[in-house]
């Protein structure tokens, strides 16, 4: 018997405790004030950056030449 009433008291306690906190709004993650990254819209400029003179010419990203030179060999 005083297990079920202690069992009681701890629930009473618990849902005094739920009530007391305010609820978390359910909002979308992502609404029209999101930032364009979140939304998946392109961003024009980084597009271009990132492409560089294939930028409307080309799908494949632009990759500089490598300007690597060996180091010297011994004599």
């Amino acid at each position: 018997m005083g297990g079920a009433k202690a069992l009681d008291c701890i629930n009473r306690k618990l849902k005094r405790d739920a009530e007391k906190v305010a609820p978390v709004k359910n909002l979308p993650p992502v609404d029209a004030t999101s930032q364009d990254i979140h939304l998946g819209i392109v961003n024009a400029p980084a597009v271009k950056q990132q492409y560089g003179p294939n930028f409307g010419n080309s799908a494949v990203p632009y990759r500089p030449s490598r300007t690597f030179t060996p180091p010297l060999s011994p004599p």
